[in-house]
């Protein structure tokens, strides 16, 4: 099976919107990291989307339970419109997704935030067993 990374460079290089007529997207993301502190952190990266342009999204809970949205697009065309008045802060800032290795990148935003996030990924008897059903499963159950 072929690194995370050399998987992520295909997706850039050739990403597909699902067929149909609602909102469509194709890319990778990370579902979400709990720390310590009681922060949480979350990627998303859709190289193809049918909103527009594709994008990155980074989102951030405080130990409060405030959401805030990152996006190297306006908010209006990016996860943050699916969370209404979950979301705390919404806003449009560069977003830098760099790979050091095969299997660790960084995610970086640009200006106040000042967020280095990295990131080392590893294999998991759990994960095998969902990328292998995945990788099984017809496009149609993946809708449902």
């Amino acid at each position: 099976m072929a690194e995370p990374k050399e998987l992520v460079v295909r997706l850039e290089q050739g990403a597909e919107l699902p067929s149909g007529n609602e909102e469509r997207f194709a890319g990778y993301r990370v579902m979400g990291v709990p720390f310590t502190s009681g922060d949480l952190l979350a990627m998303r990266r859709f190289p193809a989307s049918s909103l527009g342009q594709g994008y990155t999204s980074i989102w951030h809970r405080n130990p409060q339970g405030r959401w805030t949205f990152y996006s190297d697009v306006p908010p209006q065309l990016a996860c943050s419109r699916y969370f209404g008045s979950a979301v705390g802060e919404a806003m449009a800032r560069e977003i830098e997704i760099i790979w050091s290795s095969p299997r660790d990148f960084t995610v970086s935003i640009e200006e106040d935030s000042g967020l280095d996030w990295h990131l080392s990924l590893t294999e998991t008897p759990a994960t095998r067993l969902i990328n292998a059903v995945g990788g099984v499963l017809p496009d149609a159950l993946w809708r449902k």
